[in-house]
């Protein structure tokens, strides 16, 4: 058994925000006090006061921290809406509970060419398909869509699933980047800014703004706090002027009774302050992406959130042993189809 698996067994009680008194595995009477600090975590205890390695007890503060795993259910169209009955019975397009006496549409999700059609041509353009392309696959499998009812989907569904995935807390570590790409947006020079978690690989929020350095990024900032639930305690960014800024404002420790952070203006080489998870994201996954587009025509597009859906719920990531960011982050999404999952609880 690993020290985290150990760990995570261990009693936990907390002092404040940044000090955790941990109870010690074989003297029953002992604790150890556990702090954030300049120099990051420090225990009392003689396997980090003497070897200075990531001891049982930090790990159990690491598990405290974090909220609980959750699961996102497969929602079965026969599922009442009002009272989650099982006995209903179909009504042409909406069906009948029998012991509410109520009639509902299942999902909520009214079209022609069902559910399942939606989600695969979503997949296609999230793989890199451009939207008349994923028109076309869908033609030959004799599915007669145009490359406008492609879009509908995605700006339907896009916002829809974004806004309900940002309510669901996922459990991302205590290491954040943030880092900026160039893209054109109907014709003019933008910059698109994502929040990175380094633990699990999971994009918190993103926004666009149309300057580099000067522009505000403190709603970033303060979203990425509203969805996740915490402050990270290393931020690592370039030495753009308007992330210190933001950083300072936002994160930064205005007393002792807030979370204690660092802000790592200046990528090393060195591990973990080089910025090569952020390119990597930047380039290999937004990019290409990006590019079967063929550009974006407002700031607002529903691209840049189903970009974000697609990198954290539905792709697998081989660094994380083939899991997807969100089942790191404690986001297990039930059924195959995970998108349609996901759009059935976001519509209900």
């Amino acid at each position: 058994m690993t020290r985290e698996d150990r760990g995570r067994n261990l009693a936990v009680r907390m002092v404040d925000k940044n000090s955790y008194v941990v109870q010690s595995e074989t003297t029953p009477n002992r604790t150890y006090p556990v702090k954030l600090g300049k120099t990051g975590w420090s225990c009392k205890c003689p396997d980090h006061t003497e070897k200075g390695s990531v001891c049982k007890h930090m790990y159990a503060v690491f598990a405290f921290r974090k909220p609980k795993p959750r699961t996102i259910p497969y929602v079965p169209e026969s599922l009442c809406m009002r009272c989650q009955n099982t006995q209903t019975i179909s009504r042409g397009r909406s069906r009948y509970c029998k012991k509410c006496e109520s009639y509902y549409t299942p999902n909520r999700i009214k079209s022609r060419v069902g559910l399942n059609v939606i989600t695969q041509g979503m997949g296609m353009v999230y793989s890199g398909c451009s939207l008349r392309k994923t028109s076309g696959l869908l033609s030959q499998r004799g599915i007669d869509v145009t490359h406008k009812s492609v879009l509908k989907w995605l700006t339907k569904y896009n916002t829809m699933v974004d806004e309900y995935t940002k309510t669901l807390r996922p459990r991302v570590g205590d290491h954040w980047r943030i880092d900026e790409i160039y893209l054109k947006i109907g014709g003019i020079p933008m910059y698109a800014f994502h929040m990175f978690d380094t633990e699990t690989r999971y994009i918190i929020d993103s926004m666009v703004s149309e300057h580099k350095g000067t522009d505000d990024v403190r709603p970033l900032f303060q979203s990425c706090i509203k969805i996740t639930g915490k402050k990270p305690y290393l931020l690592s960014s370039d030495s753009a002027w308007n992330f210190g800024e933001a950083w300072s404002e936002v994160y930064e420790q205005k007393n002792p009774l807030q979370e204690y952070t660092v802000h790592e203006s200046k990528p090393r080489d060195k591990n973990p302050l080089h910025n090569n998870q952020m390119e990597s994201w930047n380039g290999n996954t937004f990019r290409l992406r990006e590019q079967a587009f063929r550009g974006l025509k407002k700031m607002d597009s529903v691209m840049l959130c189903g970009i974000r859906i697609y990198h954290n719920f539905l792709r697998p990531h081989l660094a994380l042993g083939n899991d997807t960011p969100a089942e790191r982050a404690g986001l297990y999404v039930d059924g195959r189809d995970r998108l349609a999952t996901l759009i059935q609880n976001a519509a209900r």
